[in-house]
């Protein structure tokens, strides 16, 4: 078992050095999406993931994908009114309708993984497809790259295992990539169809509810079976 960190900042990362992390286990992009009054381009991507993979040239460092939509809404982007936004376009769902803003970030990976040791993680996985999707993705990225004579290597790929969906067929998917991240904020959640964000109900999301417990040890069988690596947020 290691010990990673969780950040949303290149900044933070001298802290997590001075903490004895091993390296970070989630890096949140949706910040660097938040922050500013314009989309960032490929480029401004690519500048934050050099320097993060700069920072700790010997250490893994995961990359999430952007996991917006619900309640992290980008203020220079229509988005339309969802009366139950947790279960609707986040995360890889917003990726694909945002196909083009997809593709920049994870040439950004790509380019900024020459340099360091990156890994690529995709948010809110419900299905077999999802991955099958992601993959013709990538290697339209591959492909662009190539042809824009930039140099990249591919980042090792993973799935956050945050919806019930994903833990039924979390066999399935291991078969798929190289890594898990069990999302437990959602997860919980999930399993429990309780709002953690609504006051009425949130002290239902237990994770040490009996079937969040039964949900993690699903997953890590899945994973151990696989021979792939499984992480915790």
């Amino acid at each position: 078992i290691g010990l990673f960190a969780n950040i949303s900042h290149v900044q933070e990362v001298k802290n997590v050095i001075d903490q004895g992390s091993e390296g970070i286990g989630l890096y949140r992009t949706e910040y660097d999406f938040l922050k500013g009054t314009t989309m960032p381009t490929e480029e401004d991507l690519f500048a934050i993931y050099t320097k993060l993979a700069e920072s700790m040239p010997a250490s893994s460092i995961v990359i999430r994908t952007m996991d917006l939509g619900s309640d992290k809404v980008l203020p220079y982007l229509y988005n339309e009114k969802e009366d139950n936004p947790a279960m609707g376009c986040r995360g890889i769902r917003f990726c694909f309708k945002h196909k083009e803003l997809f593709k920049a970030q994870l040439k950004a990976i790509y380019r900024a993984n020459f340099l360091g040791n990156l890994k690529a993680l995709y948010p809110m996985i419900s299905c077999l497809d999802d991955v099958k999707k992601i993959k013709e993705i990538n290697m339209e990225v591959q492909e662009e790259l190539v042809n824009d004579g930039k140099r990249f290597l591919i980042p090792k790929q993973g799935l956050m295992i945050e919806t019930p969906a994903a833990v039924m067929i979390s066999k399935e998917l291991a078969e798929e990539v190289d890594f898990f991240s069990i999302g437990t904020n959602d997860l919980t959640q999930y399993i429990m169809a309780a709002d953690r964000t609504n006051a009425k109900v949130a002290s239902l999301c237990n994770p040490r509810s009996e079937a969040v417990v039964e949900a993690i040890r699903r997953t890590l069988e899945a994973a151990a079976e696989a021979g792939i690596e499984c992480g915790m947020c």
